[in-house]
């Protein structure tokens, strides 16, 4: 290489170094500006929460509070978050309606819009907080629903939470549609919440969403209604108990004992019982147990007697539901003289009796 060469060299490598060293004064500083204000949090939150308590408690003299909102507005809005989960009814509304006469909710419209992806969470996350209340809905107008398909994951979760909360039925639609779609633990952090609209939802959008082509899609519909543990109805149960996806036809077998039971739906419970799948005739054995399903006891018996020590007390289980014929056939076979069978009878039958305080 030529001097010039290692002249450019070191340039460069001298560039990169101050770049590097820039980046690093650049983290530290705000590193210190972060735990400065953590600590000035720190110490003005107690007085902030025993403000708010004095408010939700029926004190009409806002002065305190205003003075916080002009000096720490970040932290009252914290403070104000914090009580999520912990107040509800007219304590509730009292809070939101505090966060509109302090102009908190507009702020928070602002900050949605921000590019800093920080900002905009927590904006959204507050907007979800206070979207309960009427008013807080009048300000934020459709920013929330039009943030479902809002590219971050943290933004639309919040949005669709607040949806659930307060929007129509429409709009509750459309979050259940998002939560088939999306990844597991997203369809997990919006069942629990969807729970309460099951009827609607299983009026048009579960009906539709079953029928659909994609397996991917049926299966996720079919978890969130297991987990939801609804009595619903469904006009193609036994398509999906017969499905050729072999998780589809587990989950609705789980699904089964929720659905009114129809000839065709027991049939295809029992035929399930001889499925050379484990998992598919442990789920069916399951079911039958629960809807005490009479012509599935020859073949709960039979699996008993002849399955692993596994499936054998899971039909062992579903006879102990059974009662009388299905504690009789236990009682028989607790003296079968393979040690599997009679184990899984006698401890089934024993557990069944106990439970009858017998």
């Amino acid at each position: 290489m030529t001097s010039l060469e290692f002249s450019v060299a070191g340039i460069l490598l001298a560039f990169f170094g101050l770049l590097m060293f820039a980046l690093f004064l650049i983290a530290m500083v705000r590193g210190l500006v972060a735990r400065r204000r953590s600590r000035a949090s720190a110490a003005v939150l107690p007085d902030i929460r025993e403000a708010l308590i004095d408010h939700l408690a029926g004190s009409d003299d806002l002065s305190r509070i205003q003075r916080m909102a002009s000096t720490n507005r970040r932290d009252l809005g914290d403070a104000m978050v914090g009580f999520q989960g912990t107040v509800g009814g007219s304590a509730l509304d009292r809070l939101c309606d505090l966060t509109l006469n302090l102009a908190l909710v507009n702020d928070w419209v602002r900050d949605a819009h921000s590019r800093d992806a920080v900002r905009r969470r927590t904006a959204y996350a507050r907007l979800a907080f206070v979207s309960v209340y009427e008013p807080c809905r009048r300000v934020t107008g459709d920013l929330l629903f039009h943030a479902l398909h809002d590219s971050d994951p943290e933004v639309w979760l919040c949005a669709c939470r607040a949806v659930i909360q307060s929007g129509t039925g429409e709009q509750i639609e459309a979050v259940f549609e998002r939560a088939v779609t999306e990844s597991l633990l997203a369809r997990i952090l919006l069942t629990e919440a969807l729970r309460r609209h099951a009827t609607p939802l299983c009026e048009h959008a579960v009906p539709e969403a079953l029928r659909s082509k994609d397996s991917r899609r049926v299966l996720a519909v079919l978890d969130v209604l297991v987990a939801w543990e609804r009595a619903i109805a469904i006009d193609n149960l036994r398509d999906l108990l017969e499905h050729r996806v072999k998780d589809i036809r587990i989950q609705a077998l789980r699904l089964a004992p929720l659905v009114p039971l129809v000839p065709e739906n027991r049939g295809a419970i029992v035929r399930a019982l001889t499925d050379t799948d484990p998992e598919i005739s442990t789920a069916a054995a399951l079911s039958a147990g629960r809807l005490q399903i009479a012509e599935a006891l020859p073949l709960l018996a039979r699996m008993l007697r002849l399955a692993p020590a596994e499936l054998a007390r899971t039909a062992a289980a579903a006879l102990a539901e059974m009662p009388p014929r299905g504690w009789q056939a236990l009682e028989e076979l607790s003296a079968s003289a393979n040690p599997v069978t009679a184990a899984a009878a006698a401890g089934a039958l024993g557990r069944a009796r106990r439970k009858a305080g017998l």
